[in-house]
């Protein structure tokens, strides 16, 4: 699919799918992703390259769907990528699959049994 090729001010540039402007942002390695968000992120990479943006200064591991679509997970055990038809993703720590519920103010959770684990999404 085509996309459009958005620049940080210091040209180093990724591909945009959507047609809606972005901020570049990179971390210290100019690895870099498009944020869509005016507030400054750390830049969090999984040990394939594949980046989110954080923002809250403590690390994270980044957790990816088989689609490439990733979260940031703040606890050190695995987790599943679930995502809504709009591309809200929350990391599901369960093998079963979800529907991922979203309230107006864009947070979301795993629509599973009550007994079940959520986690906090980012």
């Amino acid at each position: 699919m085509p996309c459009i090729v958005q620049c940080s001010d210091d040209s180093v540039c990724v591909c945009v799918y959507q047609s809606m402007p972005c901020i570049v942002q990179c971390s210290d390695d100019s690895v870099c992703v498009c944020v869509y968000q005016s507030m400054p992120c750390i830049v969090q990479c999984s040990d394939d390259s594949v980046c989110v943006c954080v923002y809250q200064s403590m690390p994270c591991i980044v957790q990816c769907s088989d689609d490439s679509v990733c979260v940031c997970v703040y606890q050190s055990m695995p987790c599943i990528v679930q995502c809504s038809d709009d591309s809200v993703c929350v990391c599901v720590y369960q093998s079963m699959p979800c529907i991922v519920q979203c309230s107006d103010d864009s947070v979301c959770v795993c629509g599973v049994p009550v007994h079940a684990l959520y986690c906090s999404v980012f």
